[in-house]
């Protein structure tokens, strides 16, 4: 399908918050799930040890190739995956009980071991 090139961040701001918190010794690639070339050139060429990633899961689109994705990362030798997905309380992102069905679906991210913990974000950052 098409997607809107406004989903993805700016190439002027990829990694400047991971380098701002971690320092420059860390070493990041920019990942769209959609392109699969991409994709086998991050499995090729990088093979991450560590996925991370923040606020992923908006559309129901974006779930079967961020799984697909995650799982080819696996098979390259990424041994850990942190997803991070801050939500208000109350609050229901519309692809997120499907992301949550498909990662605990007996065989998804190559088999590995799902630990899904869920939190409520308190405070919004204002003076609340």
């Amino acid at each position: 399908g098409t997607f809107d090139a406004d989903r993805l961040i700016p190439k002027n701001l990829f990694g400047a918050n991971l380098a701002h918190n971690i320092g420059s010794t860390t070493a990041t690639k920019h990942l769209d799930w959609h392109d699969q070339v991409n994709v086998m050139r991050v499995y090729d060429d990088f093979q991450p040890e560590i996925i991370i990633g923040s606020d992923l899961v908006y559309y129901l689109a974006d779930t079967p190739p961020l799984i697909q994705t995650i799982d080819i990362l696996l098979k390259s030798g990424a041994t850990d995956v942190l997803l991070v997905l801050p939500l208000p309380p109350n609050a229901e992102r519309e692809a997120l009980p499907d992301f949550r069905s498909r990662l605990l679906e007996s065989g998804a991210l190559g088999g590995c071991k799902v630990d899904m913990k869920e939190m409520v974000m308190v405070g919004s950052g204002s003076d609340d």
